[in-house]
């Protein structure tokens, strides 16, 4: 409910997780990094939605650009190389027309970087349990969905 996912793509995202097994990377923790990573969640953790809603429908709309194209899906799955921004056309529309003063009241996750004049980001490195809060029990869900 949080990422406001349906249960099927959802349950997807649990089976990308547990076909990995690494020495470095658990289950959960590789679930909370594809979750965190969609560019829906990515905009909301920026800031420049108040809610993951309204970060879908920022994307769904083509507000957002990744790497000088605009994408619409909101699944993307962001990677520490690409480059997130604001379309030019946007950056006047109405809900972004104060995000500068938004922005500097704002605190950011560690693993995101944001220019404010650029109105441009990036994930500086993929967000971990302790570096993005985690919603919910995460070995939980993973157990519920091998029964």
């Amino acid at each position: 409910m949080t990422y406001g996912l349906p249960e099927r793509q959802f349950r997807n995202y649990v089976r990308k997780a547990l076909a990995i097994h690494s020495a470095t990377l658990m289950p959960h923790e590789h679930l909370h990094a594809l979750l965190e990573l969609r560019l829906d969640n990515v905009v909301y953790r920026l800031g420049l939605a108040t809610t993951r809603r309204g970060a879908r429908q920022m994307v769904a709309h083509g507000h957002i650009v990744v790497n000088g194209k605009r994408v619409r899906v909101p699944s993307y799955q962001v990677r520490t190389t690409d480059r997130i921004a604001v379309r030019g056309a946007s950056k006047t529309h109405g809900v972004l027309a104060n995000f500068a003063l938004r922005a500097a009241e704002r605190s950011l996750p560690r693993w995101l970087s944001w220019d404010v004049g650029a109105m441009e980001g990036a994930v500086t490195q993929v967000p971990s349990t302790e570096s993005a809060e985690p919603a919910g029990d995460l070995h939980a869900v993973l157990s519920f969905y091998t029964r």
